[in-house]
Parts: structure tokens; C-alpha cells; sequence
């Protein structure tokens, strides 16, 4: 099931990477011009859904895009496959948060190109913790002034290493 649902991923990224600059260029959304960058991102607001617009939005329209860029599922584990702060959930956030930074800035992108992030969290994670986790999205994204689409949130009984309790994949557009 798990395979099928990366394909299909897989298979509408590639169709949005072909058709990305074809999308209508118009006034609507708000203009991210950074570097001559066009990208236009408005939030789509559901009114029948809880409001989380602190930290993401129910949609998201994308338009004037260049590229669709998709980071794999990151989590907090060191070159050394050495897992860090195994067992916490909140640590392992902020050292993905901050090494997604510096990731992002070595590739010529920042928090505003952020369009989706898919959450996978283990079963360990408490209410509490995952509570935190959602406030440090919070803090995350304060600055950006169209946040991201909502991901999905899975949980799972496991990561690929012990101790790994979140992996977060990203989804940018430039």
C-alpha cells in the first residue's frame, strides 16, 4: 500500500513538473518575489474545518512556479547514522527544523518555498509531545507569510532506526 501511495506521489509530482509553468499567470495570491522569483501562493481556507492557520493551511493555489522540489523524509539522525535524542520526539524536531534550514539555504531555498510537509510520527509520540511538535511547526513558520498546505499525519510503529520517533518529507516550489 505504502509503495502504490509513493508512486502515485511520484507520478503527480512528475506532472506537475511538466505542466508548472503552463499554469495561468494572473494577479491573484500573493506575490513572493525574492530574487525575481514570481512564485504565487494563496492560502484556500476551509471555513468548515478547525483553524490551524498558525501553522498551515487547509490548501494552498500555487502558480508562476519554476520547479516542484521534494526533499525525502528527513529525521534526526546524524551522517554517522548515529539517531539523536533517541526516544524524544520534541528534540528530534528542532534538530530537523534547524538542520532543514541550513539544508534549504545550501539548495537556494527558504521557509516561504515550503508548500506541504508530510508528518510521521511512531506510536511513542504522546498527546503532549505531539502538542510541542505543533508549536514548534508554529514557531517554524511565524514569519512565512502564506504557510504551508496541511500534510498528512500518519503514525506508525516504527522508523527505519530505534529510537527514531519523527521523519518529516518536504515540499517546496520555486
Amino acid at each position: 500500500m505504502q509503495i502504490t501511495i509513493r508512486i502515485a506521489t511520484l507520478c503527480m509530482a512528475t506532472a506537475l513538473l511538466a505542466t508548472g509553468n503552463a499554469w495561468a499567470d494572473d494577479d491573484d495570491g500573493l506575490q513572493q518575489s525574492r530574487n525575481g522569483n514570481q512564485l504565487r501562493k494563496e492560502a484556500l481556507i476551509n471555513a468548515e474545518a478547525p483553524d490551524f492557520t498558525g501553522i498551515f493551511n487547509w490548501g494552498l493555489r500555487i502558480k508562476n512556479f519554476k520547479e516542484l522540489i521534494l526533499f525525502a523524509g528527513h529525521a534526526a539522525q546524524t551522517p554517522d547514522f548515529q539517531v539523536v535524542a533517541p526516544g524524544d520526539a520534541v528534540v528530534q524536531t528542532d534538530f530537523i527544523l534547524d538542520q532543514l534550514d541550513h539544508f534549504l539555504g545550501s539548495n537556494d531555498l527558504d521557509r516561504d518555498d515550503i508548500i506541504r510537509i508530510e508528518f510521521t510520527l511512531t506510536k511513542n509520540v504522546s498527546d503532549e509531545q505531539f502538542n510541542q511538535i505543533l508549536g514548534r511547526f508554529g514557531s517554524y513558520f511565524a514569519e512565512v507569510e502564506v504557510k504551508p498546505a496541511a500534510g498528512t499525519l500518519r503514525f506508525v510503529e516504527a522508523l527505519a532506526f530505534p529510537g527514531m520517533e519523527v521523519e518529516y518529507e518536504i515540499w517546496m516550489a520555486q
